[in-house]
């Protein structure tokens, strides 16, 4: 069906308009949609599309809790990883490295039983914890963590997070394997909440 004399001058108009040209000439049609669309709301008695907009303060309100909500999300340690062994140091088993060649020869005989855990820094302490209930499998006090390394590259753990604990008694390596995050990244957040950990208790001595 035929259009209109005045559809047709319209579409005649827009063809005529290239680039921005064109760019300008729809955003100012649909400028005149909604302020027609605001005009019937309006003796509707519905609230127009700018009194439904949030205020600025409004979005600068928000845009500040979600930077505070990164700041605190970069200062907390919480990851899902796979414990894949708890090595003690010995006279025989003495570094990382001697702890990974046993677990390379453990995973050939197929002998590591893994567990995927939530390994977090909470309250001074580095817990393992329960996926499902949160319940501490293991807790250890960061003062009581002597190093951790990432190794990365390898062929069966490609990604692999070490954290070596030293108590009165015996030294122990932890060892998880790391996928949702790279055990890089691990280690660089787990070595800052060291640090925080540290310069908290120093704070705390010199009171």
């Amino acid at each position: 069906m035929a259009g209109t004399k005045e559809e047709e001058q319209e579409t005649e108009k827009k063809n005529t308009l290239t680039g921005s040209s064109r760019l300008s000439y729809t955003i100012l049609k649909m400028d005149d949609y909604f302020n027609s669309t605001d005009r019937v709301l309006a003796h509707q008695g519905e609230p127009s599309r700018h009194s439904m907009r949030p205020s600025a303060k409004s979005i600068y309100e928000q845009r500040k809790q979600y930077a505070q909500s990164l700041t605190m999300a970069e200062n907390s340690f919480e990851h899902r990883v796979e414990h894949l062994l708890t090595c003690d140091l010995d006279n025989e088993v003495r570094s990382v490295e001697d702890c990974m060649k046993r677990l390379r020869s453990l995973d050939a005989e197929g002998r590591i039983w893994g567990q995927d855990l939530m390994l977090e820094v909470k309250n001074g302490n580095l817990q393992l914890n329960d996926l499902e209930t949160r319940d501490s499998l293991e807790s250890v006090p960061l003062r009581n963590v002597l190093s951790c390394r990432s190794l990365m590259g390898g062929t069966t753990y490609n990604s692999v997070l070490t954290v070596t604990i030293q108590d009165p008694q015996k030294s122990t390596v932890f060892i998880f394997q790391c996928d949702e995050q790279p055990a890089n990244v691990l280690h660089s957040h787990l070595e800052k909440a060291l640090k925080q950990e540290k310069s908290n208790t120093e704070g705390n001595n010199s009171r």
